[in-house]
């Protein structure tokens, strides 16, 4: 499931009792060189090309021309999509800002899962049922404050606990990937070449920073969380490239996320400047979505979508839906 404003936008992906919420933002993206490698030449290789392309030859066409590029002294230059052609390597890449891991406690007789989206509002909800009174995340991009806001509680409003894991870019102990898998982007936390990256937790925060490679410039960002919660935080600690948080016995856990990006005179502090002025912001859960729905329901009511059929369920008539089927 995806959701924005615009700027702001998370990717959530999981089951019922473990999430990976994915941050982006808006041009986030890691510089590959500082000055642009000037065009191979290959000229002498087009007719051949055209010849072989006219005759339906298309993938001899493709190896021609990476033969010829790499003949003008290209190679680092390329890169590969998983189908095998090479291609010049794009500048600049766009990569996640952070990722946030959920790990909560299962338990038996888990049923009734759903993830929906709210066009509405622009809230993602994943809740089930099960024997410890159920789990329900709720999550949306706030367009007049610009955070993007989540919810965690029990559907029978008892306590739980929670293990959240703030992931920088380097975080994941994975090879960078991007040369060959170009087209799966599921690996955009690969380490940013050069860059500097600090991640700091509290008893109700965590900042991850990134400051891109000095000869780029003095360019950064930083994606600042704050957590409320009536829970007991038993642990927070981070390394080099991850923040974790444990909350336990908690009725509610609410965590509000700003990434703001600069192109110059970027410091790791910002990252805390950022947080203070999360910390400005009033209102619940509920009020801050209610304010989102105001926003964003005029504009999407100038919308119309038609599945021609009885497609637009909502989440109970999908519950009756599939309950029915169980028991066919």
């Amino acid at each position: 499931m995806v959701t924005g404003n615009g700027k702001q936008r998370i990717d959530v992906i999981g089951d019922p009792y473990h999430e990976r919420i994915i941050f982006k933002r808006e041009r986030i993206m890691d510089m590959r060189w500082k000055d642009t490698p000037e065009p191979p030449d290959v000229a002498y290789a087009i007719p051949e090309c055209r010849r072989l392309l006219l005759q339906g030859e298309l993938e001899k066409a493709a190896k021609l021309m990476d033969q010829a590029t790499r003949d003008a002294g290209y190679d680092k230059w390329l890169d590969k999509r998983p189908f095998g052609v090479e291609f010049p390597r794009l500048h600049p890449r766009l990569h996640s800002v952070m990722e946030l891991l959920l790990d909560f406690d299962e338990a038996e007789n888990s049923h009734d899962y759903l993830r929906y989206l709210d066009m509405m509002s622009g809230e993602i909800t994943v809740r089930c049922e099960d024997g410890k009174g159920g789990i329900i995340r709720r999550s949306f991009a706030s367009f007049p404050k610009d955070v993007v806001v989540q919810e965690f509680k029990r559907q029978d409003g008892k306590s739980f606990d929670v293990t959240m894991r703030f992931v920088a870019p380097g975080g994941y102990e994975l090879q960078d990937d991007f040369g060959e898998f170009v087209l799966v982007d599921f690996h955009e936390m690969y380490p940013i070449p050069g860059s500097s990256v600090q991640v700091q937790t509290s008893a109700d925060s965590c900042t991850v920073s990134l400051a891109y490679d000095p000869q780029y410039g003095t360019r950064g960002y930083c994606c600042s969380s704050l957590i409320q919660t009536d829970g007991q935080v038993t642990e927070h600690k981070s390394d080099d490239f991850n923040g974790y948080i444990t909350v336990k016995d908690a009725t509610a856990v609410t965590v509000l996320s700003r990434t703001n990006k600069y192109e110059e005179d970027y410091e790791h502090s910002l990252a805390e400047t950022v947080l203070e002025d999360i910390r400005k912001i009033t209102g619940t859960y509920e009020e801050l979505l209610e304010e989102n729905r105001a926003h964003l329901q005029p504009m999407m009511e100038r919308s119309t979508l038609n599945l021609e059929g009885d497609w637009a369920l909502s989440a109970e008539e999908l519950l009756q839906e599939q309950t029915a089927e169980a028991w066919s």
